[in-house]
């Protein structure tokens, strides 16, 4: 499972989350680390937005006007995209096929991955587009800007359906796993909405400003704000299911992942006071647990992780008693039972000796597209 994050001084890097081996006492918060796979510097100002594709392409969105990709698995640059005139604000890959990015220039464009090909725009704000999300049906987009304004886009006729002026500047708009719910986020509030109705069905002041906010389900929601707690909050009850102080100082963003069950998920924050942390969430007991953390020495402003299915469930379960190296005094002693060689005394093995795979070095580098 990896993690991405940006910052003010343009730098991308990514680190890796792993489990180690099971400590004696069976405490699993010593069991996990991360592990930093890159760095990289092909912004030249601050890294607004972040987002990964199912495939492991990491797209990065700057103050310089430019969209950056690179590939995880492979650790390279595979080019920059060029069109927006303002920062780059918002980041969404939708499925396998589009990335969509939103800008300060006030437009939406949809760019098609497999080309890297920029295939609509869409134009519908008369000030900066601060945020949007996608409907799980991949139909329908809301966006909102410094305007005042939410937007409604069909995506399949490629306009807007309807623009609805809002009381205040909105900062961000997110659909809940089922598209039945959105959350509207404005200073220190967050104004809850089934996808059908014009009024807010709950609202929550955190007394403080949001940076982020992200739906775990279809009713719980996690806020991130200018303090070190983060609090979840249930839509249906319309209650604040918990909170638990996570960092030193305010809270940059948030991503919450899922598991096989659905009220444990693996919930990654990153902070202020430059650290990545990796939290176990058990909403039933109403628990968080710290897994692992790292200080990143820079000043972070944005996050994302790729988590392919089943990744988060599998990191969370500990290894079978077979496969784990027991210590035996002093020295490892493997479990699992062992491999019969083939007998080597003939001639020609003797003679071709044993063959090691050679090191392959990646080329990296990184080609414009326009």
């Amino acid at each position: 499972m990896q993690i991405a994050i940006g910052s003010y001084d343009g730098l991308v890097a990514g680190y890796q989350l792993t489990r180690t081996a099971e400590s004696a006492n069976g405490d699993a918060t010593n069991c996990f680390k991360f592990t930093q796979k890159f760095n990289d510097n092909s912004h030249l100002g601050c890294v607004k937005s972040l987002a990964v594709s199912p495939k492991g392409i990491l797209a990065s969105g700057s103050t310089d006007e430019t969209i950056h990709l690179f590939n995880l698995e492979r650790e390279i640059s595979i080019g920059t995209l060029v069109s927006h005139e303002g920062d780059i604000t918002c980041l969404k890959f939708v499925g396998k096929d589009f990335l969509y990015s939103g800008s300060a220039d006030g437009t939406i464009r949809m760019w098609r991955t497999r080309i890297w090909e920029l295939q609509r725009t869409f134009k519908g704000h008369k000030g900066a587009v601060l945020h949007f999300d996608v409907h799980p049906s991949k139909k329908l987009a809301l966006s909102v800007g410094a305007d005042k304004k939410l937007i409604a886009w069909d995506l399949v006729a490629g306009k807007y359906s309807f623009i609805r002026n809002m009381k205040k500047v909105c900062e961000a708009v997110v659909f809940n796993k089922s598209g039945t719910r959105y959350a509207i986020r404005s200073g220190s509030t967050v104004d809850v909405y089934d996808l059908t109705a014009t009024e807010a069905i709950y609202t929550e002041d955190i007394k403080c400003h949001i940076n982020d906010t992200a739906f775990l389900n279809d009713d719980v929601f996690v806020v991130a704000g200018d303090s070190e707690s983060l609090v979840l909050f249930d839509a249906a009850k319309k209650c604040r299911l918990m909170e638990f102080a996570s960092h030193k100082v305010r809270v940059r963003a948030v991503v919450p992942v899922r598991t096989s069950s659905p009220d444990s998920f693996l919930l990654f924050s990153c902070s202020s006071d430059e650290t990545v942390k990796a939290w176990s969430l058990q909403l039933t007991e109403k628990t968080s647990v710290c897994l692992a953390s790292i200080n990143v020495c820079c000043r972070i402003t944005s996050m994302a992780v790729h988590a392919p299915g089943g990744s988060a469930t599998k990191l969370l379960t500990a290894p079978d008693a077979e496969s784990v190296p027991a210590v035996v005094a002093g020295k490892k002693k493997n479990l699992t039972a062992k491999k019969v060689l083939p007998d080597v005394t003939d001639s020609t093995t003797k003679r071709k000796g044993i063959l090691k795979d050679p090191t392959v070095k990646k080329a990296k580098g990184s080609k414009k597209l326009e």
